[in-house]
């Protein structure tokens, strides 16, 4: 039966409903071969036992309510029903609009059928009752679907607010986690990961920075702080300057799932210290203010990536290069390094300019100088 209030289906309306009823099954195996041609459910996994069930629930419902012996409500939850089994299902949402658009002709063709050739005419002036109660099914079928994935989506942030917690605040070692945490956040399991944190007063910033490199990178929130894990191997020129200038804690890369837990840390630290004229922090720029003692680990994995590039030439050049910068820093003058080496001037001078490019870093600035005697004493070569 109806709702209280609402109008009662004509007779016509009713004994059509009521025949097409009594063939249930044959009605429900009809609308599922038309079903099954549509784009989105030709491709999709679903069973068709579940697509025959449903189709029998669905069309049963409609036309209990169009015979005046169901009520809305039922079908409202049948409807919703369909539309959150249909988005835990991976169907499109507009390959699901389609197939329940579906149900108005072909219910309508169905229907017509059980109609007499006198009835006909006032069969066809009850067209907009058919389609109300059709489209009302529609309706509640989408918002069943866009509450699920409602759902969804909060069950994947919890699930990821999980997986981030183990992974970067517990720094959970585990193979077995690293692999679930590169599932969960679309990240491969040996890349190099730049990790970006907003500074707590520039999150619209850190946003649209992050989303002018790539649309589609993942924004997390943890602990109150938002970051973003960065592919190193994607990022241009044109990404990295972009990200210099903006108000952001940048850390060196992390080298696969079990660094960036350091790395998180170090960027949420260096966030908190970026320079009044909004431009970034790093650890190569910021590394002094940071507190004394708290960045041992991040110095072991800073100079083995920073250093790489030095240690790799043969160990003769290395002892040339490592000599020359360590002169020049305890004397500050190229022209005395170039004497107690027994070079000339112009030999000192390719060597540094050897050296930073290997190391991205120049003894002959003062920063660069600490920074560089932190990493090769993390490197165990501070001699």
């Amino acid at each position: 039966m109806h709702t209280e209030g609402s109008a009662e289906p004509s007779l016509v309306i009713r004994r059509a409903a009521e025949g097409c009823l009594a063939g249930l099954p044959g009605l429900a195996d009809s609308y599922v071969e038309e079903l099954s041609s549509l784009t989105g459910y030709s491709e999709s996994n679903i069973p068709r036992e579940d697509l025959h069930r449903t189709a029998a629930t669905a069309l049963k419902n409609m036309l209990g309510v169009l015979a005046g012996s169901a009520d809305t409500g039922g079908l409202q939850a049948v409807s919703e029903n369909i539309g959150r089994r249909r988005a835990r299902q991976g169907v499109p949402l507009d390959s699901l609009l389609r197939a329940v658009r579906l149900d108005f002709p072909f219910l309508w063709r169905a229907m017509r059928v059980q109609v007499p050739t006198a009835a006909q005419a006032a069969f066809a002036e009850e067209v907009v009752s058919v389609w109300d109660t059709i489209e009302t099914h529609v309706s509640n079928v989408q918002a069943g679907y866009i509450a699920e994935l409602a759902d969804m989506n909060r069950e994947l942030e919890i699930e990821q607010t999980y997986v981030l917690r183990r992974l970067l605040v517990a720094a959970v070692d585990d193979p077995g986690l690293h692999s679930h945490a590169a599932a969960q956040l679309g990240l491969r399991l040996t890349g190099k990961y730049l990790v970006v944190a907003a500074h707590p007063g520039y999150g619209h910033e850190f946003r649209n920075a992050v989303r002018a490199i790539d649309p589609r990178t993942r924004l997390h929130s943890l602990d109150g702080g938002e970051f973003a894990l960065l592919d190193d191997a994607a990022l241009t020129t044109a990404h990295r300057n972009l990200l210099a200038a903006a108000p952001v804690g940048v850390a060196p890369f992390a080298v696969g799932m079990e660094q960036l837990s350091v790395m998180w840390k170090l960027a949420t630290r260096l966030a908190k210290l970026v320079p009044d004229d909004g431009t970034a922090a790093t650890f190569a720029g910021q590394w002094p203010a940071l507190p004394d003692g708290q960045f041992a680990e991040e110095l072991r994995i800073v100079a083995g990536s920073q250093l790489e590039g030095l240690f790799s030439q043969p160990e003769q050049d290395v002892e040339y290069l490592l000599q020359t910068a360590f002169h020049l820093m305890s004397s500050g003058s190229i022209s005395r390094t170039a004497s107690a080496l027994f070079c000339h001037r112009n030999t000192i001078l390719n060597r540094l300019r050897r050296f930073t490019a290997l190391t991205g870093l120049n003894p002959t600035l003062p920063d660069d100088a600490g920074l560089l005697r932190l990493l090769l004493a993390a490197h165990g070569r501070l001699s």
